[in-house]
Formats: structure tokens, C-alpha cells, sequence
């Protein structure tokens, strides 16, 4: 907006002052049409300054905190009405995360089990540990199990598959692949003259 506004600011003075006839007293004072010009280019010179400044610095480096608050937000929302002693539902209702104890820094589980959809059957697993863990590449959340079992097979019937497992990992939100996750709008002008990525070129 600020070099638009600086584009009519100069439109408007200029057509004041030659609706006035004050451009031909200037002129006539010994106020060159070229001095006249300079002052304009002194005054647009000062704002460009500025809006170079903000367009190559302050504006990429906030669009940058904006993202980073968006994936706070996504990560704080893995563990949002997270609680010992009760039940969480993930995936629609697809898993269900029992936690019998929470760190207080809501990172780590302890004595937790997992209850799983998977092809028709029942998956459970139990651990003595667990943690959320959101792959950075595609943007997908995982819960990382460690040190438990895991129990798959149908209610009613005896032909369950128990393993035993140092560690494991259930997916719980599938994100989208994406190699950079940073948009062109908040990487800094200079970063991306260097770049050879087609959207940054």
C-alpha cells in the first residue's frame, strides 16, 4: 500500500500545484522543471528506501513466525484434552489412546496403550512408553511406542498375533508431502535469488 500511497500522494500535490499555476511561478522564480523533479525524487527516494527494507527483511521474516505458529498450533493440538486416566479419540474415532501417566511437559506417556481399526481386525498396543512425534517432511503425526506389545486379530476369535517390540510407530493424521515446507513468501529475497527451486525462481 505505502507505494501506492506515495504514487497518489505526489499525483495529487502535482495536480494542485498546476491547477494553481504554481508550477509556472516556480518555474519563473528560477525553480528548474529538473530541481522540481529532484525534490519528488528525494521525497519517493526516502519511502522506497523503507519499502525495500520491509519487502526484503521485515515482511519474509513474518510471514515465517506466521508459519511457525501455524505448526505450533498443529503440534500443540497432538496432545490438546490429553489427560491421565482417560481416553483420547485420534483419527475420528479410529484410534483411541489410553494414558495412565503424563509428563508435565505433555511429551511423554507413560503405561499407555492404543486401541486400532486395521483391514477389520482389532490392533492393541500396550507400552511402557510412548511419544508424539510429526514427521517434518510430510507433515503426518505419529505416536512412537516403546518397549510393548502388539495384539491384532478379531473379537471371538483365538487367532490373535501378539508381538513384542522395542519400538514402534502408529500413524495418526496423514499430511501432505511436501520437500520445503517454508513458503517462498517468507524466505528472505537474498535466499531466494540464490535458490534453483522453480517456485522460488
Amino acid at each position: 500500500l505505502l507505494p501506492a500511497a506515495v504514487f497518489l500522494a505526489v499525483i495529487l500535490a502535482w495536480t494542485r500545484l498546476a491547477g494553481d499555476k504554481e508550477l509556472l511561478i516556480m518555474t519563473g522564480a528560477g525553480v528548474s522543471v529538473t530541481q522540481q523533479l529532484l525534490y519528488v525524487f528525494k521525497f519517493a527516494f526516502t519511502f522506497a528506501i523503507f519499502v525495500f527494507f520491509v519487502s526484503n527483511f521485515v515482511s519474509p521474516w513474518a510471514e515465517n513466525r506466521v508459519d511457525q505458529l501455524k505448526l505450533r498450533a498443529r503440534q500443540e493440538s497432538d496432545i490438546a484434552g490429553l489427560s491421565s486416566g482417560r481416553f483420547k479419540e485420534f483419527s475420528r474415532g479410529g484410534r483411541v489412546v489410553y494414558v495412565q501417566e503424563l509428563s508435565a511437559d505433555r511429551q511423554q506417556m507413560q503405561k499407555v496403550f492404543l486401541q486400532a481399526h486395521e483391514a477389520g481386525r482389532f490392533g492393541v498396543l500396550s507400552s511402557a512408553s510412548a511419544r508424539f512425534h510429526r514427521d517434518q517432511a510430510t507433515d503426518s503425526r505419529y505416536v512412537l511406542f516403546e518397549n510393548g506389545h502388539r495384539y491384532l486379530g478379531k473379537p471371538g476369535q483365538a487367532d490373535y498375533q501378539i508381538t513384542d517390540y522395542r519400538a514402534y510407530a502408529v500413524l495418526l493424521d496423514q499430511g501432505k508431502i511436501a520437500a520445503d515446507k517454508r513458503q517462498p513468501e517468507s524466505i528472505p529475497s537474498f535466499e531466494l535469488f540464490g535458490s534453483d527451486e522453480p517456485d522460488h525462481i
